[in-house]
């Protein structure tokens, strides 16, 4: 396979993992929370090819070698945490963040430890969900039935039939419906964004850690420490944060992307009409 062909096949590869990509951001274009990625393209190791030495002459000014590329590739797949657009919805058990932060959750795996796997998310589309040993308490959880997790790592538990009341520091308030009994309930864990390039996406709109180090991609939210020069953060009830998915750019990126890949197959097909006319010809 020569230059030309390898050339042609790595842009190709690359431009169709570029496309499933975008196909992703516009399928969760819909999905509340979702971040969309993104990935540049990277040129591959650069190679030269040097003439012979007889072609050094004295008072040559242009260049001696001959310079080879061997395509792109996609650079790493990145998180484009940009706010999405809050959108309201009334219902008490919706929660949008706004700045730098993730909700943390307690999946259905087990980790290397056995202990269930923690998951981040910015979808706050929660629900009270009945508790399988107290039928008396419900707890906070997602659309998926994963517990939503308290800052001293234990669930959001309510009592049943109270409604739940959450401050823009993540505070968790219970009452009862004729507004007798009041019960001060955990504060929601907030997680900060520190490390965004260690977030990779695990499905179910969650994310994992790369590499398993949590401190060095997530902090726990301190309100307190939170002032002016710092990007506020906080949490909305009754809203939803939108998809930060760009229709229209998306749609731009992918004609882009089709055109070139539609050029590599071209270049690719020329490539291999070449050697094929070459290795036809008689002496």
């Amino acid at each position: 396979m020569n230059t030309s062909m390898i050339t042609a096949l790595s842009a190709m590869q690359a431009f169709q993992q570029k496309l499933d990509m975008i196909a992703g951001n516009v399928a969760n274009a819909d999905t509340d929370g979702y971040k969309r990625k993104a990935s540049p393209f990277e040129s591959l190791l650069a190679s030269e090819m040097r003439q012979p030495n007889p072609y050094m002459l004295a008072g040559r000014k242009t260049p001696l070698g001959l310079p080879i590329e061997w395509g792109v590739k996609n650079g790493e797949i990145r998180l484009d945490l940009t706010q999405g657009a809050l959108r309201e919805t009334g219902n008490p058990l919706d929660l949008a963040l706004e700045g730098n932060a993730l909700f943390e959750v307690e999946t259905n795996q087990l980790d290397e430890n056995g202990l269930p796997r923690r998951a981040w998310t910015r979808n706050g589309a929660f629900r009270m969900t009945p508790m399988e040993f107290d039928p008396d308490s419900m707890q906070l959880t997602t659309a998926d039935g994963y517990v939503v997790m308290g800052i001293d790592d234990a669930p959001i538990i309510a009592p049943r039939g109270y409604s739940i009341t959450v401050s823009p520091q993540g505070e968790v308030i219970a009452t009862s419906k004729d507004g007798s009994d009041v019960v001060d309930i955990r504060a929601i864990k907030i997680m900060t964004i520190v490390g965004p390039h260690l977030l990779v996406d695990v499905g179910d709109n969650l994310y994992g850690v790369k590499g398993g180090d949590v401190a060095a991609a997530l902090q726990p939210t301190d309100f307190a420490l939170l002032d002016a020069q710092t990007e506020p953060i906080a949490v909305r009830q009754g809203f939803l944060e939108a998809s930060n998915v760009d229709i229209a750019a998306e749609m731009t990126d992918l004609l882009q992307v089709q055109r070139a890949f539609q050029l590599g197959s071209r270049a690719l097909s020329s490539a291999d009409t070449m050697m094929n006319l070459a290795n036809n010809l008689r002496a």
